[in-house]
């Protein structure tokens, strides 16, 4: 009996580690709340801020599921399953803890639970992804706004782990998007949200990303000097960069650049890291709004295959030419930077 009682308590410990040791951004008493059609955004800065905020935010998901063509339902589609797994999953057995359902088509999902509800989907040809419950598509996303960094890396359970390390992120795990503003910068912050946005659409519509392409396209649209949503934004400090390098020599190939994991990305040399973001950002800025004859209008085609879980590189290479693309693009900075601006 004395056994048992310790185990149940060692339990409940286990449990509640997490809200001990780790801030959390529900625990924060936030001053201003505003509800839209997809999320719930915190903030403490201002009314009209949350509210512009929020205005935002359906304008960046709306914008980048266009883009991405979120809305394609075809069944072979893995998010369509994961969307519909509520509806048409059918109950087959538990293993261990693991409950496993059967979808039409040949399709498993398994479901396990440690603090968070994760399934694992088993295509009939192998394939195999993975999701969270909480960032399940349909469900509302929060968003916290902290008012200023130290306070999200303060509150942020991923900070306090050390997995986070930028100004701000989009969890999977946690269906939730938190940053911190960075004074001075006012509704230019909202860059920010815009971003890890897209990252939350990218991870919607695709399980397998490369890092260039998951980075690339988060920064492909932003705010204006005016304060409103624009797609294709020409960041002129990623622009520079990107030129800077190339007559220094210190461009990256695009074939290592299409290769490279995320730890290499995010290596300890910062000016490398910004090197890779603006590459990439310049790189989808091309692929989308290229008019190449060789180039235009296959990006929907690329993006389609990495939808279906096909190879990142094959399906680069089965729309594009490496080397022209190389070629152009590095053309296309020149010119651009080059450019005077009226």
């Amino acid at each position: 009996m004395k056994k048992t009682y310790y185990s149940f308590l060692l339990i409940i410990f286990l449990f509640m580690i997490p809200a001990i040791c780790f801030p959390d951004n529900k625990t924060h008493k936030w001053k201003y709340v505003v509800k839209s059609k997809h999320y719930v955004v915190h903030s403490d800065m201002s009314k009209e801020f949350t509210e512009e905020a929020a205005k935002m935010a359906e304008a960046a998901f709306t914008a980048a599921s266009t883009l991405l063509n979120r809305t394609n339902r075809d069944p072979r589609f893995i998010k369509t399953i994961q969307y519909n797994f509520p509806k048409k999953a059918k109950f087959l057995k538990e293993e261990e803890g693991t409950k496993i359902y059967e979808m039409p088509g040949g399709v498993t999902i398994e479901e396990w639970w440690l603090f968070i509800t994760r399934y694992t989907i088993k295509m009939p040809d192998g394939r195999t992804f993975e999701f969270y419950d909480a960032s399940r598509e349909g469900k509302k996303v929060n968003i916290y706004l902290y008012n200023t960094q130290d306070e999200y890396k303060k509150n942020d359970p991923l900070n306090e782990l050390g997995i986070r390390s930028g100004a701000g992120g989009w969890n999977p795990s946690y269906g939730e998007i938190s940053f911190g503003l960075i004074e001075g910068r006012g509704y230019m912050n909202l860059n920010i949200l815009i971003h890890e946005i897209t990252h939350q659409v990218i991870d919607y519509i695709t399980f397998i990303q490369p890092v260039w392409l998951d980075e690339g396209l988060a920064e492909f649209a932003g705010v204006n000097d005016a304060g409103v949503y624009s797609p294709g934004l020409i960041r002129y400090d990623r622009l520079m960069r990107c030129y800077n390098a190339i007559l220094t020599g210190k461009f990256v190939p695009l074939k290592k650049l299409l290769t490279m994991d995320y730890e290499k990305f995010n290596a300890k040399d910062k000016e490398a890291v910004d090197l890779h973001y603006g590459e990439s950002w310049a790189l989808v800025n091309f692929l989308v709004l290229s008019k190449h004859p060789q180039i235009k209008g296959r990006f929907p085609k690329y993006f389609t295959e990495l939808r279906m879980g096909n190879d990142p590189i094959k399906s680069f290479k089965k729309y594009y030419d490496v080397n022209l693309v190389e070629k152009e693009l590095i053309n296309a900075i020149i010119k651009t930077a080059t450019t005077p601006v009226h």
